[in-house]
C-alpha cells in the first residue's frame, strides 16, 4: 500500500497546482544538500585511501608479494570506503532532519490543506523539535546497524538474517520519518509516532522501501523523495488512525498564516 507514494504524490501536484511553487523549494534544497555530502564523501574517501595505501605500500612492500598487496590495497580501500560511507549517512541524516525537515513539513501542511484538513487542527514542525526527532531516528539506525553487524556472526543464517532485519528496519523507520509529518502536525511525539509504526508496519515498511529506492537514484533522488512526501501524507488521511494522536497536544496557535497557498 505504501509502495505507491511517489506516484500519489505527482498525482496530487497534477491536481493541485498551486502547490508547484512550493514543491520546487524542497527539490532544489534536498539535491543541492545530498550532492554536496556525496562529493565531500568521495574526496575523503579518496584522500584517504591514498594515504593508506601509501603508508601500507611503505610499511608492507618489503616482506609480502606484489599480488597480496594489492589484495591488501583494495581490502582497505573498501573498508574506508564503507566506514565513511557510515559516516556521510550520519551526516546527511542530520543536514536532511535539521534543514529540509522543517521545509518537508510546510510542504506536508500545504498538501493537507489542498486535501481539506481544517487548518486549525494542525501545527507546524519547528526546528527545535526537529533535532531531538533526528537524534533519535539516527540512534535507532545505528543500534540497528550494531544488532546487524552482531547477526553476522551466527553461523550459517547469520548473513541472511543480519540482510532481513536491515532492510525491515531501515524502510520502517524511514517510512515513519515521512508519516511523522501529518502526525506531527497533529501534535504527536516521537514516542507516540512509534505506536502508529506498531499498528501499520506493512503500510511504513512498503513508504520506507520507496522512501529508500529514491534516494539511491542519482540526481532525482530529491525530486522522488518530495512526491514521497506529498504521497505519504494522503496516504495517512486514507488510513484514518486518529488514536495516536488523541492524547497529544492540541495546536496553540492558528495555522493559516503559515499554509496559506
Amino acid at each position: 500500500m505504501g509502495f505507491s507514494v511517489i506516484v500519489r504524490g505527482r498525482r496530487i501536484l497534477q491536481r493541485s497546482p498551486q502547490l508547484l511553487t512550493h514543491f520546487w523549494r524542497p527539490v532544489l534544497f534536498n539535491t543541492l544538500l545530498s550532492t554536496l555530502v556525496l562529493l565531500i564523501w568521495l574526496w575523503v574517501w579518496w584522500t584517504l585511501s591514498q594515504w593508506m595505501i601509501g603508508l601500507l605500500s611503505a610499511w608492507l612492500e618489503t616482506w609480502l608479494w606484489p599480488t597480496l598487496l594489492t589484495l591488501v590495497s583494495g581490502l582497505t580501500i573498501l573498508m574506508l570506503g564503507l566506514a565513511s560511507a557510515l559516516v556521510a549517512l550520519v551526516i546527511w541524516r542530520l543536514v536532511q532532519g535539521f534543514l529540509l525537515s522543517p521545509i518537508y513539513a510546510d510542504l506536508s501542511l500545504r498538501v493537507e490543506k489542498a486535501l481539506g484538513t481544517p487548518t486549525d487542527d494542525l501545527r507546524d514542525l519547528s526546528w527545535l523539535q526537529a533535532i531531538p526527532d533526528t537524534l533519535i531516528e539516527i540512534g535507532l539506525l545505528l543500534v540497528l546497524q550494531v544488532i546487524s553487524l552482531s547477526a553476522n556472526s551466527i553461523p550459517i543464517v547469520g548473513s541472511v538474517i543480519a540482510t532481513v532485519l536491515n532492510f525491515a528496519g531501515t524502510t520502517s523507520i524511514l517510512g515513519l520519518d515521512l508519516f511523522s509529518y501529518p502526525l506531527s502536525a497533529r501534535g504527536a511525539s516521537r514516542w507516540q509516532q512509534f505506536r502508529y509504526l506498531t499498528r501499520h508496519p506493512w503500510e511504513c515498511s512498503g513508504v520506507g522501501t520507496s522512501l529508500l529506492l529514491a534516494q539511491t537514484v542519482p540526481i532525482l533522488g530529491g525530486l522522488l523523495t518530495t512526491y514521497a512526501v506529498m504521497g505519504c501524507t494522503e496516504l495517512f488521511h486514507e488510513i484514518g488512525d486518529g488514536s495516536t494522536c488523541r492524547d497529544a497536544t492540541p495546536p496553540t496557535h492558528d495555522r493559516a498564516d503559515v499554509v496559506e497557498a
